[in-house]
């Protein structure tokens, strides 16, 4: 079952150069890591109203606005970014073997589709170009920085200061107005 939603915010994360780190690592202090940071993220993100949809390898994915419909989830999905990138330059600043652990990020409001499919191993999960594009912002933005869209951008320029970061190639989408 499904249900389509009209307005959301997706954020991505995802950590550069994720394969030359789980060179580096034996798989138990990888996934350790992962933990560690992932369950940090989810507890900024249900602090924030955003709903955990799942991570990916070293990719973390939640929603604004779902599955309880608002009008903050722009908002939300910023400061939720902020809080992700102060904890990560607190662990950098903690142990300065951390700092290869560089986070980007990427968010985008739109509408989506959300919910359940398939017979086996049920998961909630989300659909659409507002998912994909959130996507291809998190690997078109730079470490330590949140990348937005035009249409978050929109939602929050009266809370945050934006930087304009100006057209850049997406994936089957040809030049976006990044923040």
């Amino acid at each position: 079952q499904t249900e389509f939603y009209q307005s959301t915010s997706v954020l991505f994360t995802d950590f550069s150069n994720f394969t030359s780190i789980s060179e580096q690592l034996d798989p138990e202090d990888l996934v350790s890591k992962l933990d560690m940071f992932f369950a940090r993220f989810d507890e900024i993100c249900s602090r924030h109203k955003m709903e955990k949809i799942k991570t990916i390898g070293d990719s973390h994915m939640s929603v604004g606005g779902i599955p309880v419909r608002n009008k903050t989830h722009p908002v939300d999905a910023v400061l939720s970014a902020m809080e992700m990138q102060q904890f990560m330059n607190f662990i950098h600043q903690k142990n300065e073997e951390d700092k290869i652990w560089q986070l980007r990020i990427g968010v985008n409001s739109g509408e989506l589709t959300a919910g359940v499919v398939g017979k086996k191993k049920f998961a909630f999960d989300v659909w659409g170009d507002t998912v994909n594009t959130a996507s291809r912002l998190q690997a078109s933005g730079e470490c330590s920085e949140i990348n937005i869209s035009a249409s978050t951008a929109k939602a929050v320029e009266n809370f945050f200061d934006l930087s304009y970061r100006g057209k850049k190639p997406i994936k089957h989408k040809g030049d976006v107005d990044m923040y």
